[in-house]
């Protein structure tokens, strides 16, 4: 295409020489013609912005997904993590029951690291 477009915009810059000249050439151009080429070579140079700012658009939103998914990956959810703190208090009275309150204490303590830790240094995802 970009081909075609220079040897356009070459054949409209000889039609201006010889139009200057006053030479009269019969493999020629017409004046409709010519500037039915112009806008042509204009409408390909709009679509080729548009193209562009399209692929710009698009690379962005490919971007975005590609950190969305990094942060899903990557990330906890604070709200699952207050869910399963408040499931542990749920269960406190098992973990009392079969002596086991320090892992019960453990898994609480670890949980509200992770909350603590959540809202100190990783991004927020409510």
């Amino acid at each position: 295409m970009e081909e075609d477009i220079k040897i356009l915009e070459k054949l409209i810059k000889e039609f201006d020489e010889f139009e200057k000249r006053q030479h009269i050439n019969i493999y020629m151009l017409t004046k409709r013609e010519k500037q039915a080429i112009e806008h042509l070579i204009e409408r390909n140079k709009e679509l080729e912005k548009h193209y562009q700012h399209e692929q710009e658009y698009i690379n962005g939103e490919i971007f975005s997904a590609k950190q969305m998914h990094y942060i899903e990956d990557n990330y906890i959810d604070k709200a699952k993590v207050r869910e399963k703190i408040e499931e542990l208090k749920e269960d406190e009275e098992f973990y009392r029951e079969h002596s086991r309150m320090y892992e019960f204490e453990s898994k609480i303590k670890l949980l509200q690291e992770l909350l603590e830790e959540n809202s100190n240094h990783i991004p927020r995802i409510d």
